[in-house]
């Protein structure tokens, strides 16, 4: 007799459930599109980005364009001793530029104490994953800290110059780390791409000797032995003060002949060699090579005239930045320069190094390059940051938020625009989806990117702009 009501009542129960769940499905939905962003996110969609970004007329894509806006866009903003003296300052301003010939002798080990500690974190920290999509585990580090050897007390720097296109790397190892299995886009184990022609200061080798541990303007770490020559001192440092013929172009190819057969090297914008002498066919150079011993030999290279290079850096005026820039349109983004692409901190630095500047590698310290003229904005409306970018118009400057750097273009009704390398931004989510837009190269977009999605637009998030002239801050 007491079962019946209890079954009555767990089928009751039953049905308001089920009356429940139907209510949720129509109305949860619809609760989640009046949300600033979606609570729960069960799908993430996966595009590439349109070929012309959103708000980008044909025009924008010009470097004559962006010129025509300047009053004299042909002025010269900075002398080549100007542009030395902000290299010089930049030197002192810990943005982590060092001028590898004035390092003292010895040094001490604790000038490597960056690296020590960053590998204590890599060991101890959240896993990485290899080229197999499997987790890097302890032992793996321990191989590598035991191939490493005991690094010395003191350090006598011993020197170099890059011979060929060389990783540097964070880690004697050229396996990779992912923070995610099968994202092999992002190796977290690769710092830059260093070119030949690249001065460096040695300062430890691994057991078998095939890592050198090495310093260069913009960074330290670990690069193959096979693709670094030695010498003394003064020789690699007269081959690194040499006037240099820079490449102007994105790429550039080096020859050891003549006749311009023989390929011997692949240069990127930026990139210089010491400059011999130029015929109506061809520029010659001086091209650093290695000897059976590894220590370095000199031999002349050669490359077509006709190709994009300059004697000498190019002179620093608003239409040769816009031109830099845009040769570079559409070029490949590459963390770490790999995969033949660049990321944002190395467009910025390869444009800049046409003119003469030391650039950091760092997005954060290139905002930094300039810090008497920076300004910091990351407390501004978005209104009031574009009033103020209003002011920047047809000056050199760099905008950055924090892992992004970009080069400013102007703004046009009321829209800031730049010119990048982008890898991907997050677009307004829809119901249950998080959205992802893939950029993967250069491209000219305004500050509307990201809008709608959790961490917001570029515009929001820019925290500093910094000029690469010496005019006055319009802001305090």
């Amino acid at each position: 007799m007491l079962k019946k009501p209890r079954r009555k009542i767990t089928l009751l129960k039953f049905a308001d459930l089920r009356v429940l769940i139907v209510l949720l499905v129509i109305f949860f939905p619809a609760f989640l599109s009046c949300a600033e962003k979606p609570i729960l996110a069960l799908w993430e969609s996966r595009e590439l980005a349109p070929s012309r970004l959103t708000n980008v007329d044909p025009d924008f894509e010009s470097a004559d364009f962006w010129a025509s806006r300047v009053a004299e866009p042909r002025a010269l903003i900075l002398t080549p001793e100007e542009i030395e003296a902000l290299n010089r300052s930049a030197l002192k301003s810990y943005i982590n530029l060092v001028d590898i010939f004035a390092l003292p002798e010895p040094l001490t080990r604790s000038y490597l104490q960056d690296m020590i500690i960053d590998l204590e974190k890599l060991k101890n920290g959240p896993p990485g994953y290899d080229h197999t999509n499997h987790p890097l585990t302890k032992i793996f580090y321990e191989r590598i800290e035991s191939s490493m050897g005991t690094l010395p007390e003191t350090l006598s720097p011993q020197y170099g110059i890059i011979t060929s296109r060389a990783n540097l790397r964070r880690l004697p190892t050229n396996e990779i780390f992912l923070d995610k299995p099968f994202r092999n886009s992002f190796d977290r184990f690769q710092y830059t791409l260093l070119e030949c022609g690249t001065p460096a200061a040695i300062f430890h080798a691994t057991k078998d000797g095939a890592w050198y541990l090495i310093q260069v303007s913009h960074t330290k770490g670990w690069v193959e032995a096979s693709k670094i020559a030695t010498a003394a001192k003064s020789t690699i440092l007269h081959f690194a003060r040499s006037n240099p013929v820079i490449v102007t172009g994105a790429r550039v190819e080096v020859y050891t002949d003549p006749s311009l057969a023989q390929h011997a090297a692949t240069l990127q914008m930026g990139a210089t060699l010491p400059f011999e002498s130029r015929t109506e066919a061809f520029y010659r150079v001086t091209l650093p090579c290695r000897d059976e011993n590894g220590t370095l030999k000199r031999t002349t290279g050669y490359i077509p005239a006709s190709d994009d290079v300059h004697e000498g850096p190019l002179p620093f005026t608003m239409k040769n930045l816009y031109r830099q820039a845009f040769k570079l349109l559409n070029h490949p983004y590459g963390w770490g320069d790999l995969y033949e692409g660049r990321d944002c901190s190395r467009f910025i630095m390869d444009i800049y190094r046409c003119f003469g500047f030391n650039m950091p590698r760092n997005s954060l310290r290139q905002s930094q390059f300039n810090s008497k003229y920076r300004a910091d904005i990351q407390h501004l409306q978005d209104s009031e940051k574009i009033e103020l970018l209003k002011k920047y118009d047809g000056r050199p400057a760099v905008l950055y938020t924090p892992g992004h750097i970009m080069l400013f273009l102007g703004v046009i009704d009321g829209k800031p625009y730049i010119i990048h390398s982008a890898w991907a931004y997050n677009s307004e989510p829809g119901f249950f989806t998080r959205e992802t837009k893939y950029v993967g190269r250069v491209v000219v977009s305004d500050t509307s990117l990201g809008q709608g999605s959790k961490g917001g637009s570029l515009l929001k998030r820019i925290t500093a702009v910094t000029p690469m002239d010496e005019k006055d801050k319009p802001f305090p």
